[in-house]
């Protein structure tokens, strides 16, 4: 074995042109052997086919048809804010509500009396049903401007009876970028880029020592303001 290796090795190095070129060749005739054994046209259609069937159970087609024809509880939602002559009535008149038990309860409940009470501007959001009866509404208001918590009043529609509750939650701190740009004036632009008043009312106090806002505002000049907001539930 060892003297053939010797032999190939002496006839590598003396014709190695001739060397290479014979595997060139060896390796051609095996790749037109290989496409040789390819089974024909004939050989494929005669290939025994088998045939297997499996019964499918449609139970999660069934499930959501069924979903489908569920009826969906039509849920209408409208927010509003008290005014200073409010009402339970006039109140959930133009929150879209006509339920005569909802306002009943509204005006001698305790709890839902304190809507009433106080500065108006509270924000009230309904939920009522497809025949406009009252199934929960919820007021949140700020009990003084310094304070650090909000008020919320909760009245639930549970069947035929009804339930408040008055809670004291904490706000929600959140950076906010705001941008705009100059078209006529300072305060046109923080309205267009939908900056609070008093944020805006800020901005100008800030710069009022330095810029003249009447002269020294041109038509394109921009502004950026980062800003903390407080939110109450979300």
């Amino acid at each position: 074995m060892n003297e053939l290796f010797g032999q190939l090795k002496l006839v590598f190095q003396r014709h190695p042109k001739r060397v290479m070129g014979g595997l060139g060749a060896l390796l051609l005739g095996t790749g037109v052997t290989a496409f040789g054994v390819v089974p024909s046209d004939a050989d494929i259609d005669n290939l025994p086919v088998r045939q297997l069937v499996e019964a499918v159970q449609p139970a999660v087609a069934t499930t959501a048809q069924g979903s489908l024809d569920a009826p969906v509880p039509f849920v209408l939602f409208r927010s509003d804010t008290t005014r200073r002559e409010d009402t339970a009535q006039s109140l959930l008149q133009r929150l879209g509500v006509s339920d005569s038990a909802a306002s009943t309860f509204l005006r001698t409940d305790k709890v839902a009396a304190e809507l009433f009470k106080g500065r108006a501007g509270k924000l009230v959001m309904a939920e009522a049903d497809d025949s406009q009866r009252l199934l929960r509404l919820t007021a949140r208001w700020l009990p003084s401007d310094s304070s650090p918590t909000y008020s919320r009043v909760v009245v639930e529609r549970n069947g035929e009876t009804w339930t408040s509750r008055i809670e004291s939650a904490e706000f929600t701190a959140s950076v906010r970028l705001s941008s705009g740009t100059i078209r006529s004036s300072l305060f046109a632009a923080t309205d267009a880029a939908r900056l609070p008043d008093d944020i805006a009312s800020q901005l100008a106090d800030l710069f009022s020592s330095e810029i003249d806002f009447r002269r020294d505002l041109r038509q394109g000049d921009t502004f950026n303001v980062v800003y903390e907001a407080l939110e109450a539930d979300g």
